[in-house]
C-alpha cells in the first residue's frame, strides 16, 4: 500500500485545509470579511490569490457548527463547486447549516449521527463529535441547546487519527468520558484556545481593571479546564486554533484594551503551556505553515512563521477599519419608542414559548434600553411591562443596551440576538453580577417570528 502523507494547513481561525495525495478536505472555511453586523473581519489576512491557488478541487466540505466565521456561505459560493461534498454533525442547528446549503445549490450534503456513523471518503473515515461543551466555564449544568460538533478522521492507510474541535471545548468531563472510544489517543488534537469570541466582559459594565481580571480568570479556567481533559485523551499532538479574528469598529475598542494583558492572545504562548503541561508535542501554524504527518504517523511542521508582531498588526487593522462603516443599513436612525414597545410585546409572545419549548428556566428579568431609553422589561417568567427609568425593578436584572435601528431589526429576526452580541454592539449591565445561560439562551428568540 502506498505511504500517505497527510498536509494540514491553518489558514485563519478555524479555517483548515487537509490534504492526502489527490484528496483536499476543507473544514470551516471562513474568508468573507464583516460576520456579525460587519464587525468580524479575517486575521491574519488571507490573499484571494493563494485561497483559489490552495482550494482548488476540494472535493469534501465539513461544517463544525452554524457561527458565520465557520459556516461562511458567501466563502462556500466563491470558491467551491456544485460538486463539493458537505459533511455536517447533528447537533442543534443543523437543519439551518443543511437548508441554507440546499437553498444556494449544494445539494450534496450529509448529516452525521454524532460518535457512531461513518462517512467513508477514499483516504480517510469520518465521525463526528457530539458537544464536550455542555458545561461552560460559568454554569456547570447541561445545555442542551449547545451548538457545536466537531470531527474525528481517521487515515485509512496509517491509521492516523485526526481530531479537529473548533468551538467544542473540551469543558464536560462526562462527557469526554462519554466519547473517550471516538477521541481517546488521537495523533493530533485542533482546539479553541481562548475565549475573545464573546462579548462577555468586554462590553460589560465593568471597568477595564475589571475585564483584564474576569478574562484573566477565565482563561485560567479554560486552561485548566481543558488541560484536565486532554490529559484523559492523551493526544500525540496537540494544535489550538480557532480563536483568531479582528473586531473591527468603535464598540470593539474594550475587546482591543484587554487583548494585550491576556496571554492567550499568543497562539505561541499557548501551545508551549499546553504542549509542556501534557509533556507532548505541540504545533501551531499560521498562514504558510503546514503541519505534515508521514506514512509512520510522524508529525513535523514546515514552519516559517511567528506571531511576535501579529498584535501590533492586528491593532494596526483594527484602528484602519473602525473608521469604516461596514454595517451599511440605510434606516440606521432612531425608530420611535412606540413602535420598539410594540414589536418587543409582541416578542415576549415568543421569548415566553422558547422557556416552554426549550424547558429553559431564567433567573434574570431583562431590561431593554435603547437610545437612552428604557423601552420594557420581561420578567423569568415571559410576561412583558413598560418600565420607564423611575420604575424599581426587583430582584436579579440583566440590562441590555441596544441602538434602536439594531433593535428593530432584532425584534422583527431580521438579524440574529446572537449575532447582535457577537458583533459587541451591545451593551449589559448585571444586577447582581450572576450569569444565567438560559436567559441568554432565551433572549435569542426575542422577535416577532
Amino acid at each position: 500500500m502506498i505511504k500517505q502523507h497527510i498536509e494540514i494547513e491553518n489558514f485563519t481561525n478555524a479555517s483548515v485545509l487537509i490534504e492526502c495525495l489527490d484528496e483536499k478536505i476543507i473544514i470551516d472555511p471562513w474568508f468573507t470579511d464583516g460576520k456579525y453586523l460587519g464587525t468580524w473581519h479575517n486575521f491574519p489576512r488571507v490573499s484571494e490569490t493563494y485561497l483559489y491557488e490552495r482550494l482548488a478541487n476540494v472535493k469534501y466540505c465539513l461544517i463544525t457548527h452554524l457561527h458565520k466565521d465557520h459556516f461562511d456561505i458567501n466563502a462556500i459560493k466563491k470558491y467551491f463547486s456544485y460538486d463539493t461534498i458537505f459533511l455536517i454533525p447533528k447537533v442543534f442547528g443543523f437543519q439551518v447549516i443543511e437548508g441554507t446549503l440546499k437553498k444556494e445549490g449544494y445539494l450534496n450534503t450529509n448529516v452525521l449521527e454524532c460518535s457512531n456513523e461513518v462517512y467513508n471518503t477514499d483516504k480517510f473515515s469520518i465521525r463526528t463529535v457530539p458537544p464536550l461543551n455542555v458545561s461552560g466555564l460559568e454554569a456547570h449544568t447541561d445545555n442542551q441547546l449547545s451548538i457545536d460538533g466537531g470531527f474525528v478522521l481517521v487515515n485509512k492507510a496509517s491509521k492516523a487519527k485526526l481530531v479537529f474541535l473548533a468551538d467544542d471545548n473540551l469543558y464536560s468531563e462526562e462527557r469526554v468520558k462519554e466519547n473517550y472510544e471516538l477521541i481517546n489517543s488521537p495523533d493530533l488534537i485542533a482546539f479553541a484556545y481562548s475565549g475573545f469570541a464573546t462579548d462577555y466582559p468586554f462590553n460589560f459594565n465593568f471597568s477595564l481593571k475589571e475585564k483584564i481580571k474576569i478574562t484573566q480568570h477565565h482563561e485560567e479556567n479554560r486552561f485548566n479546564t481543558q488541560l484536565s481533559n486532554l490529559k484523559l485523551i492523551k493526544p500525540k499532538c496537540i494544535m489550538p486554533y480557532s480563536s483568531e479574528f479582528v473586531p473591527v469598529g468603535k464598540h470593539s475598542k474594550h475587546w482591543h484594551n484587554v487583548l494585550p494583558h491576556i496571554w492567550t492572545s499568543s497562539k505561541k504562548e499557548v501551545t508551549s503551556r499546553y504542549s509542556k503541561a501534557l509533556d507532548t508535542k505541540g504545533i501551531y501554524l499560521y498562514l504558510g505553515d503546514k503541519l505534515l504527518i508521514d506514512g509512520e504517523r510522524n508529525i513535523s511542521a514546515d514552519k516559517i512563521s511567528t506571531d511576535d508582531k501579529l498584535l501590533s498588526q492586528l491593532r494596526n487593522y483594527y484602528e484602519k477599519e473602525s473608521k469604516i462603516d461596514h454595517y451599511k443599513n440605510e434606516n440606521e436612525n432612531i425608530i420611535p419608542v412606540s413602535r420598539i414597545k410594540s414589536l418587543l410585546k409582541k416578542a415576549s409572545s415568543n421569548y415566553l414559548k422558547s422557556l416552554k419549548k426549550y424547558k429553559l428556566h431564567p433567573l434574570q428579568t431583562i431590561i431593554i434600553k435603547s437610545d437612552n431609553n428604557i423601552i420594557g422589561s420581561i420578567d423569568k417568567n415571559g410576561t412583558f411591562e413598560e418600565v420607564s427609568a423611575d420604575n424599581n425593578i426587583n430582584g436579579n436584572t440583566l440590562l441590555i443596551e441596544v441602538p434602536s435601528y439594531i433593535l428593530e431589526r432584532l425584534l422583527t429576526a431580521q438579524e440574529h440576538w446572537d449575532d447582535a452580541a457577537l458583533s459587541l454592539r451591545l451593551n449589559y449591565e448585571r444586577s447582581p453580577n450572576i450569569f444565567c445561560s438560559d436567559t441568554l439562551q432565551a433572549v435569542n428568540y426575542l422577535n416577532v417570528r
